[in-house]
């Protein structure tokens, strides 16, 4: 043993050392067992005493966890917030799924807009499990589609209106109507049968992320169509109660707060003026 090291080990008899690489354990046992009291609230215990208070977020399936240890988590400086979707009234924060979304999108960036858009639909429509995961990935692609198109037409003025809510309802509301256009045909015209949700996409210009999201949807047959559409639906329907449409309405904090109290922010505005933004945040 190098005798620094146990210099300073034995030195420090009365402190408990935390090992912060990143470790997972796995705690087995029957219901009533003990495995919070004994295990979880040790650990929070520990933590939120160390010289270095980290972030905790914690999973709490029964609400036992934040009973027993939010007052002293309180006392030590964490400001603590639930986020409950069995019980959305008693929640003390929101939380939009699409936040990072806009963020991106505000800021010009639409690259990185689209790429966190597909890890979102990714999460809510894909399943490897089933034999034909195609379906799933096309209504990612439907969902990626309705999600740009309403930050297309709604940013930067109106961002509340950028939920997963709005874009079910649209959806929906959409891809159940149908109407008569007239059509030029050499020098007559013709009535075809479209469908509303394809004239709404018709509307963005060819180089729109969301029409180009749309047009493996768009290309399909009508029969597979109408899976694609209730495959996205079904994805979509948790969001559509509305005590969860309330909850995931806004974003009542930054995320970013999480593991890092102090953020810096710079981004260059569309006059090539940079901007830079300091935050310090107290610990979560």
């Amino acid at each position: 043993m190098n005798k620094e090291f146990a210099t300073t080990f034995f030195s420090k008899r009365e402190f408990t050392f935390i090992d912060e690489s990143p470790t997972n354990n796995l705690i087995v046992g029957t219901s009533r067992s003990g495995k919070g009291e004994i295990v979880v609230l040790s650990m929070i215990e520990n933590y939120s005493r160390s010289s270095e208070q980290p972030s905790l977020i914690v999973n709490d399936m029964k609400g036992e966890l934040f009973s027993a240890s939010y007052k002293t988590l309180e006392n030590r400086g964490y400001q603590v917030e639930i986020f409950n979707l069995d019980q959305p009234m008693e929640s003390t924060m929101s939380f939009n799924p699409l936040q990072q979304v806009i963020d991106e999108y505000m800021k010009g960036d639409l690259g990185e807009a689209q790429e966190m858009t597909k890890q979102i639909t990714y999460t809510l429509t894909n399943n490897e499990g089933v034999e034909d995961n195609e379906w799933n990935l096309m209504a990612g692609a439907l969902i990626n589609a309705m999600i740009l198109a309403l930050c297309e037409e709604t940013l930067p003025k109106n961002p509340e209106k950028v939920t997963l809510y709005s874009v079910s309802n649209m959806l929906q509301t959409l891809s159940t109507k149908r109407f008569y256009k007239e059509i030029a045909i050499g020098n007559k015209v013709q009535l075809i049968e479209v469908s509303a949700l394809d004239e709404y996409m018709e509307r963005f210009p060819s180089h729109s992320p969301a029409k180009t999201q749309y047009a493996t949807v768009q290309a399909a047959p009508d029969k597979m169509r109408s899976s694609i559409i209730g495959t996205a639906l079904k994805a979509l329907q948790p969001f559509t109660t509305d005590t969860i449409a309330k909850l995931t309405s806004h974003t009542s904090f930054d995320i970013n707060k999480l593991g890092f109290p102090s953020i810096i922010d710079g981004y260059a505005t569309k006059d090539s003026t940079f901007e830079l933004g300091v935050q310090v945040f107290k610990r979560w």
